[in-house]
């Protein structure tokens, strides 16, 4: 669990977050995440709990509830 992580930078050549990645990471409360095309797969619990905005291409493998109390906005690639 990461309670005090505020911020993180993504690399460009990510391709995956695996699971409970940021699970609980209460800080990033309404940060925002633009993965675009880049990611292909989101482990289970990877930002659950975060409520963290994440946009998503629809091409992306999402695990079960990978958002749980996120907002997700996918968009067509």
């Amino acid at each position: 669990c990461c309670y005090n992580l505020e911020r993180i930078n993504f690399p460009e050549y990510i391709k995956e977050i695996g699971d409970s990645a940021f699970f609980m990471c209460l800080n990033l409360s309404g940060k925002r995440f633009n993965f675009s095309n880049r990611l292909k797969k989101i482990g289970k619990e990877a930002f659950a709990h975060t409520k963290a905005i994440i946009f998503i291409a629809d091409n992306c493998e999402i695990a079960e509830d990978a958002f749980l109390a996120c907002k997700v906005i996918r968009k067509e690639i």
